[in-house]
């Protein structure tokens, strides 16, 4: 009940970017569904296709390469993952959310020449996200 009560206070807090982002990959050809967490995933379509990465978020939107689509599917850590970007969106709010996580994403590849020092990605889950390079031993799933 607890857990449902979240998704719900995450989606709602997260609706106006969450429906401006899956209208858009919707018009643009992207399959959309809605998955665990009340989140809405986009396989495929215009925005999707043009993240660094082969999955990101906005608001309760993931986002995913619509060549990469069956990795989310059959990975639930994945999508555990991207959600818990959601909760960060949610928190955060988009300004706030887009220019930390720009801050975290280029400073870890000035630091490192990786993702290893975003702490966006780290708070997220290093091994659930695929970032295998990141992973220290005993985080391993």
């Amino acid at each position: 009940m607890i857990q449902r009560t979240r998704d719900l206070a995450v989606a709602i807090v997260n609706a106006p970017i969450t429906l401006v982002t899956a209208a858009v990959n919707a018009a643009t050809g992207a399959k959309l569904r809605v998955d665990r967490h009340l989140t809405v995933v986009c396989e495929g379509g215009w925005l999707s296709e043009q993240g660094l990465s082969t999955a990101f978020t906005t608001g309760n939107t993931i986002n995913i390469k619509a060549a990469s689509a069956e990795k989310l599917r059959s990975d639930p850590a994945l999508l555990e993952h991207e959600w818990r970007h959601s909760v960060q969106w949610a928190v955060l709010g988009p300004v706030k959310f887009l220019t930390l996580y720009a801050a975290s994403y280029f400073g870890s590849e000035r630091i490192s020449g990786s993702q290893c020092w975003n702490v966006f990605e780290w708070t997220a889950g290093f091994a659930d996200g695929g970032y295998d390079d990141c992973v220290t031993l005993g985080q391993r799933r």
